[in-house]
């Protein structure tokens, strides 16, 4: 279970650090923005506090006691190039770490109001890790969301779900069931 490891992006701040966009991380933007919609919005938008935010959120996995504004002190505005490396750093890591979209499933239908607006079902997340996957607490809040998923469809796979049963059942001659009723 601990092969599907976060991927890291290195970025040269202060000093040579690695973005990394775990559950701990997309938990934090989602407290911060309400919703994942508005957070992707924010870092559209270019703003240096949503860059900053961003930013902070991807380095959180280096310690806990880091703030937004240590986060602000690690760079300088010297280059417009600056903050345009830093933003598609962050764009790479966020969208590594998260599930890749199957084949197929490109042209999926944009999300309605109410579903952007209600955010990640951190209770299902919650109760898939630790409950249906058997995660230890601490594990699953080290996850990433992607190694959530990737468990997740092996967990589909192996136990059978989704899959619709057919109206017969052949897994054994009836002749040899009769015996038993």
């Amino acid at each position: 279970m601990n092969n599907v490891r976060p991927i890291k992006v290195p970025i040269n701040l202060d000093k040579r650090r690695y973005i990394v966009f775990d559950l701990n991380a997309f938990a934090k933007l989602d407290e911060i923005y309400g919703n994942k919609h508005e957070a992707l919005l924010s870092l559209q938008s270019g703003l240096l506090r949503h860059v900053r935010v961003w930013l902070w959120a991807g380095l959180l996995h280096e310690g806990e006691d880091l703030t937004v504004e240590d986060v602000g002190q690690m760079f300088t505005l010297s280059k417009k190039e600056v903050i345009e490396e830093i933003t598609n750093n962050i764009l790479q890591s966020a969208s590594a770490n998260l599930p890749q979209a199957k084949p197929g499933q490109d042209n999926q239908p944009m999300p309605t109001e109410q579903e952007i607006n209600t955010g990640w079902d951190w209770d299902w997340m919650y109760y898939m890790g630790t409950t249906l996957l058997g995660m230890k607490e601490d594990e699953f809040w080290r996850s990433t969301v992607r190694k959530l998923f990737a468990l997740w469809d092996v967990h589909v796979r192996v136990n059978g779900l989704g899959k619709q049963e057919s109206d017969q059942k052949t897994s054994a001659p009836p002749g040899y069931i009769d015996q038993f009723i």
